[in-house]
């Protein structure tokens, strides 16, 4: 039937590790650029946010390879342990992505001072006052 024929080309997918090289891809490039940034940086402190931020990337390739080593599994066979580190690399990468964010991208974590008039934003306003 059609509706088996599709249920096995999806479990065939699941088993093959294209999608899971798919998923990697962005990580992938995205971390070797970094790379290549800390490399080609004019200051220590410039070299070394490229390679947290490329630290940032490699931390969801734990995420790629546990699950696609979780797909791989027969029935029967004990996943737990993968379960278990797979959630674990997926908390890692959530927090350092989020920490990232916040401090790099939003300049949340480096707030003007209290008396300013801008408490809770980041130092350089990218829109106009009104």
């Amino acid at each position: 039937t059609a509706g088996s024929l599709l249920g096995d080309a999806l479990e065939q997918c699941g088993r093959s590790p294209l999608p899971f090289l798919a998923w990697a891809a962005p990580f992938l490039v995205r971390a070797r650029q970094c790379w290549l940034s800390s490399r080609h940086a004019p200051d220590p402190v410039s070299r070394r946010l490229h390679l947290l931020n490329l630290a940032k990337y490699l931390t969801a390739l734990p995420i790629v390879c546990l699950a696609f080593l979780r797909a791989q599994a027969s029935e029967g066979d004990d996943v737990e342990a993968l379960e278990m580190f797979g959630a674990l690399a997926g908390v890692v990468n959530t927090v350092f992505s989020y920490l990232w964010d916040l401090a790099m991208d939003w300049g949340l974590l480096h707030p003007a001072p209290p008396l300013s008039g801008r408490f809770g934003l980041r130092p350089v306003l990218l829109l106009c006052e009104g």
